[in-house]
């Protein structure tokens, strides 16, 4: 557990968080459905629940959530593995951590949450010796792009994808 002001704190998630996680996906849910509408749909809430409690539950994937006044405001799941043995891959068999999700709660968006997780999160890595961090953002989420361009990340790769039907 990290205290980051008198009022701001990281910690890793509980079953006890799941709550207020439910209501940060939804909120994510909305921001997906809206720029994706043919990928995302809003699930049931058992569905989610189900979900949150199978990341919380795996011991290899890192759930943290950032408090402010004892409320959950932000989310951060990662995991760490290395990379491929693949002949052309400079960092073969290093540690990498991958940022798999990165919420803020709407009312706290634009506050610093989100990159205070990040800062958060490089410090960490750089204790467990994990020199690289990777994470995945979709084309219409302009907000998380600027805030990760600002913390120095860069575009390393495009994905494309068709529907079929």
């Amino acid at each position: 557990m990290k205290y980051l002001t008198d009022m701001q704190k990281i910690r890793e998630a509980t079953l006890h968080d799941l709550g207020p996680l439910i209501s940060l996906f939804r909120q994510s849910e909305e921001i997906h459905s809206l720029g994706r509408p043919d990928l995302f749909a809003i699930a049931e809430q058992e569905e989610v629940s189900q979900t949150l409690t199978s990341f919380i539950s795996k011991p290899e994937v890192i759930n943290l959530v950032l408090e402010i006044d004892g409320q959950v405001r932000a989310y951060l799941r990662y995991r760490i593995s290395t990379f491929p043995n693949v002949s052309f891959l400079k960092r073969k068999g290093q540690k990498r951590c991958y940022v798999e999700e990165i919420i803020v709660e709407r009312s706290t968006r634009r506050l610093g949450l989100g990159k205070t997780l990040l800062n958060h999160l490089e410090q960490e890595m750089k204790k467990r010796e994990v020199d690289f961090i990777h994470l995945h953002v979709f084309s219409f989420n302009q907000n998380a792009q600027a805030l990760y361009q600002s913390l120095g990340y860069e575009s390393i790769t495009l994905e494309f994808g068709k529907t079929l039907s």
